[in-house]
């Protein structure tokens, strides 16, 4: 079965219409309990959200790609992938743009038919090259980039508006309202609240149909600095006290790194990496997710197996380093190297390092120092030299325990 679309229609410009992304369900039971008095997964409890699901690396998942292809024409925009999701997880899908982000979401949800490979949701292959269920059947929540909120329906109308069929809506659309913040609001028209507001808006008409999983395309990508930088907190949260499973696309490193479980780093329509936060900052898989999440300074160096012996001094290799041996590329994030003021006194030292950029960032203030061989390092700055200006020489002290290494001819973008 496959998704039938007009052509010049606006589904078969982009994203589908707001309806086809929000189907009704069967209403779940309410009042049920477990042992510890909590609703289980999946139930609503009366006036309040499901209790969250706890993310295991046993946790079944909810969504699973096998060998995912889709091609353009001769363009391959998502190359064999293989990714699974596990309930209750936030995995956010980070990558440059057209990478193949949100082609992916677009064959998760039924709006792109794989070339090769297979979409299964909760347990179910909901897509392959020959059969195609389409999104109303595949229990699927989408929050789109555009938000595209019904301008003449109310916010309760537009919440409900997935789940028209239910006996129990209007409790429904209270509950969820009440979730993101917006109790007593239903009245209003869209046009009516801000842009913050909006977006929880559309987060709660996503989640009406209690689906599988909630698909999330760059919904912050239109708001300011710092109405996006509260809201995806914010968006975090309810997503975590409804229990949903959400697969969020960005391209912002920052944002991928503050709000999700597991980061999946996507490049030239592959996964490049896929690990939580902390693990793919620390101990990335290869240069281009170094460089791409975060500032990283790759520095050339000799290794032995158990060391890395380079020109801002020798630190010990992670037991997850891609490469032990011989001559390679080591890895120093800012936070391991900190520039210091030249002791004037102490006529010992020698300065190696001098200041040719600087970058200010409110609590932290990041210095880029070069050296006599054209090296150039990002570090940051010691509270003694954060007045310190360009050209000021500066020593550099090595802060790091340990770090990772690649081989000089690796690139993995």
């Amino acid at each position: 079965m496959r998704v039938s679309r007009t052509e010049g229609s606006p589904e078969s410009q982009g994203w589908p219409t707001p309806s086809t992304g929000t189907v009704p369900w069967p209403a779940t039971a309410t009042g049920a309990s477990t042992a510890d008095g909590h609703a289980p997964l999946g139930v609503t409890e009366p006036g309040g959200p499901p209790s969250p699901r706890p993310v295991t690396a046993e946790a079944e998942p909810a969504v699973r790609l096998v060998g995912l292809t889709k091609r353009f024409g001769s363009l391959v925009v998502c190359d064999r992938l293989d990714l699974d999701v596990r309930r209750g997880e936030m995995l956010v899908i980070l990558g440059p743009s057209g990478c193949g982000k949100t082609t992916l979401l677009r064959c998760i949800a039924g709006f792109e038919t794989p070339d090769e490979g297979a979409v299964e949701i909760a347990e179910r292959v909901v897509a392959t090259p020959a059969v195609s269920l389409p999104p109303e059947r595949r229990r699927v929540g989408v929050v789109f980039q555009d938000l595209a909120l019904f301008p003449h329906l109310s916010v309760a109308k537009n919440v409900g508006y997935g789940i028209r069929r239910r006996p129990d809506r209007e409790r429904r659309v209270a509950e969820l309202l009440e979730l993101v913040g917006l109790a007593g609001l239903g009245d209003r028209m869209p046009h009516e609240l801000s842009g913050g507001m909006q977006q929880r808006v559309a987060l709660a008409r996503a989640l009406a149909p209690e689906p599988d999983i909630v698909l999330l395309d760059e919904p912050f990508s239109s708001l300011d600095v710092a109405h996006r930088t509260r809201l995806r907190f914010e968006v975090r949260e309810i997503l975590r006290r409804a229990g949903a499973t959400a697969i969020f696309v960005t391209h912002d490193q920052e944002e991928a790194l503050t709000i999700a479980d597991r980061v999946a780093v996507m490049v030239q329509g592959r996964i490049a990496q896929s690990a939580p936060p902390e693990v793919l900052y620390e101990t990335p898989a290869n240069p281009f997710v170094a460089t791409f999440v975060g500032i990283a300074n790759l520095v050339p160096g000799d290794l032995d197996g158990r060391v890395a012996r380079t020109p801002v001094g020798q630190i010990a290799l992670a037991a997850g380093s891609p490469h032990r041996l011989g001559h390679g590329l080591v890895l120093f994030r800012p936070e391991q190297l900190q520039a210091e003021p030249v002791d004037a006194s102490d006529g010992r030292v020698v300065p190696r390092w001098r200041i040719v950029g600087r970058r200010f960032a409110g609590s932290e203030i990041l210095l880029e120092v070069a050296g006599p061989d054209g090296l150039r390092l990002w570090c940051e700055a010691d509270p003694a030299a954060r007045r310190l200006q360009m050209g000021d020489p500066v020593v550099l002290r090595l802060r790091g325990e340990r770090t990772v290494a690649f081989s000089l001819g690796s690139r993995g973008g």
